[in-house]
């Protein structure tokens, strides 16, 4: 099977996207955003049909990989513990693209409503996932959506204490597993 080469749009996109989270997604024009990767505004526009769509894909990528994670730490026979298995793979996608986390925080009220609509979808998805590989059937659906906005913010609030990546990810465990000692607690209403 023969590899299609990397694009220069495709090599710059990753830079597009700490822009976004750098300056904030509206502060930046799509002449800002073309010189920025690199790229004349013309050949932006043959890849995307504008700066909203990159956000779209880049957050619809985000929250795809953020159901392959859970459905990773939901397997059986692993000898650690799923929340173990979690943090650390939260810790190494962030680590390989903390701009996306950022934006997920952020900016996805940017999006139009299609697009909108698309990410919370995948959003609820990733939130009954972790319902159901973490908590366990005790819990209702506001299980999952503390945990992902846990899962989405702690390492962006992590980032800024200039912690070691291991503690950062030794901090998100013991987070995250406080939490689901607590919601796993709770009372059935």
């Amino acid at each position: 099977m023969r590899v299609q080469p990397v694009t220069r749009f495709e090599n710059s996109r990753e830079r597009a996207l700490e822009l976004f989270a750098e300056q904030g997604f509206g502060q930046v024009s799509l002449r800002k955003l073309a010189n920025h990767m690199g790229v004349s505004t013309g050949t932006l526009y043959t890849h995307v049909a504008g700066k909203e769509e990159l956000l779209f894909e880049a957050l619809e990528e985000h929250y795809e990989q953020l159901l392959i994670l859970v459905g990773r730490c939901a397997r059986s026979g692993l000898t650690i513990q799923p929340t173990q298995r979690l943090s650390r793979m939260v810790g190494v996608a962030y680590r390989q693209c903390p701009s996306r986390f950022l934006l997920a925080c952020r900016e996805r009220h940017c999006l139009r409503p299609g697009h909108l609509t698309r990410i919370d979808s995948l959003r609820r998805r990733v939130a009954d996932g972790l319902t159901m590989s973490l908590v366990g059937n005790k819990a209702d659906g506001l299980a999952g959506e503390v945990l992902l906005n846990l899962i989405e913010h702690l390492p962006v609030w992590l980032a800024g204490e200039g912690l070691p990546a291991d503690e950062q990810t030794s901090l998100i465990e013991t987070l995250l597993q406080g939490c689901l000692q607590g919601l796993r607690h709770q009372p059935q209403q």
